[in-house]
Protein backbone atom coordinates (compact mmCIF):
# COMPACT_ATOMS: atom_id res chain seq x y z
CA UNK A 1 0.00 0.00 0.00
CA UNK A 2 2.88 2.15 0.53
CA UNK A 3 4.48 1.33 -2.47
CA UNK A 4 0.82 2.35 -4.26
CA UNK A 5 -0.23 5.55 -2.69
CA UNK A 6 3.95 6.60 -3.27
CA UNK A 7 3.24 6.58 -6.70
CA UNK A 8 0.25 8.91 -6.79
CA UNK A 9 0.71 12.12 -7.34
CA UNK A 10 -1.16 15.27 -8.27
CA UNK A 11 -5.06 14.34 -8.99
CA UNK A 12 -4.62 10.98 -8.45
CA UNK A 13 -3.41 11.84 -5.05
CA UNK A 14 -6.22 14.07 -4.41
CA UNK A 15 -9.25 11.49 -5.73
CA UNK A 16 -7.80 8.94 -3.64
CA UNK A 17 -7.79 11.72 -0.37
CA UNK A 18 -11.39 12.66 -1.89
CA UNK A 19 -12.86 9.11 -1.29
CA UNK A 20 -11.15 8.73 2.31
CA UNK A 21 -12.77 11.62 3.18
CA UNK A 22 -16.63 11.31 1.67
CA UNK A 23 -16.83 6.94 2.94
CA UNK A 24 -20.69 7.23 1.65
CA UNK A 25 -18.99 7.65 -2.20
CA UNK A 26 -18.71 10.51 -4.87
CA UNK A 27 -20.43 11.36 -8.11
CA UNK A 28 -19.24 11.91 -10.78
CA UNK A 29 -20.23 15.04 -11.04
CA UNK A 30 -19.12 16.24 -7.31
CA UNK A 31 -15.71 14.48 -8.52
CA UNK A 32 -15.29 16.89 -11.42
CA UNK A 33 -16.53 19.72 -9.84
CA UNK A 34 -13.77 19.30 -6.98
CA UNK A 35 -11.01 18.86 -9.57
CA UNK A 36 -12.37 21.82 -11.36
CA UNK A 37 -13.04 19.75 -14.81
CA UNK A 38 -15.80 20.19 -16.74
CA UNK A 39 -16.00 16.97 -18.92
CA UNK A 40 -16.27 13.50 -17.83
CA UNK A 41 -14.33 12.74 -19.66
CA UNK A 42 -11.02 14.40 -17.86
CA UNK A 43 -12.04 12.22 -14.52
CA UNK A 44 -11.86 9.26 -16.64
CA UNK A 45 -8.16 10.04 -17.41
CA UNK A 46 -7.17 10.52 -13.53
CA UNK A 47 -9.21 7.05 -12.79
CA UNK A 48 -6.53 5.09 -15.46
CA UNK A 49 -4.11 6.40 -14.33
CA UNK A 50 -5.19 5.40 -10.67
CA UNK A 51 -5.96 2.10 -12.28
CA UNK A 52 -2.18 1.76 -14.21
CA UNK A 53 -0.63 2.30 -10.89
CA UNK A 54 -2.53 -0.10 -9.02
CA UNK A 55 -1.37 -2.76 -11.82
CA UNK A 56 2.53 -1.39 -11.99
CA UNK A 57 2.70 -2.57 -7.65
CA UNK A 58 1.20 -5.88 -8.56
CA UNK A 59 -2.61 -5.07 -6.62
CA UNK A 60 -5.60 -5.80 -8.35
CA UNK A 61 -7.38 -2.57 -9.65
CA UNK A 62 -10.54 -3.45 -9.21
CA UNK A 63 -9.54 -3.94 -5.39
CA UNK A 64 -9.24 -0.03 -5.11
CA UNK A 65 -13.11 1.21 -5.98
CA UNK A 66 -16.51 0.71 -6.72
CA UNK A 67 -18.04 2.01 -9.52
CA UNK A 68 -22.19 2.26 -9.08
CA UNK A 69 -24.41 3.50 -11.44
CA UNK A 70 -26.89 6.13 -9.53
CA UNK A 71 -29.42 8.51 -10.89
CA UNK A 72 -30.30 11.68 -9.34
CA UNK A 73 -33.32 13.46 -10.35
CA UNK A 74 -33.44 13.37 -13.90
CA UNK A 75 -29.50 13.11 -14.24
CA UNK A 76 -27.69 9.34 -15.13
CA UNK A 77 -24.30 9.10 -13.64
CA UNK A 78 -21.84 6.99 -11.49
CA UNK A 79 -20.95 6.89 -7.96
CA UNK A 80 -17.04 5.93 -6.37
CA UNK A 81 -16.20 4.72 -3.24
CA UNK A 82 -13.20 3.32 -2.62
CA UNK A 83 -13.73 -0.72 -1.26
CA UNK A 84 -13.33 -1.36 2.16
CA UNK A 85 -10.45 -3.65 2.07
CA UNK A 86 -8.72 -0.56 0.48
CA UNK A 87 -10.17 1.90 2.60
CA UNK A 88 -9.30 0.47 5.79
CA UNK A 89 -5.26 0.05 4.38
CA UNK A 90 -5.19 3.38 3.00
CA UNK A 91 -6.84 5.15 6.20
CA UNK A 92 -3.75 3.76 8.43
CA UNK A 93 -1.14 4.01 5.68
CA UNK A 94 -2.15 7.77 3.97
CA UNK A 95 -0.45 9.51 7.47
CA UNK A 96 3.01 8.16 6.56
CA UNK A 97 2.74 8.70 2.69
CA UNK A 98 4.37 12.50 1.83
CA UNK A 99 2.10 14.02 -0.73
Amino acid sequence: MKEFLGLLKGNQRRLVDELLDHPEGRTDDQLCTTFGLNDGRKLGGIFTGLWKNAKKVGADPNDVYDKQRVTIGNERGFEYTLTQSFRMIAEKVRATVKK
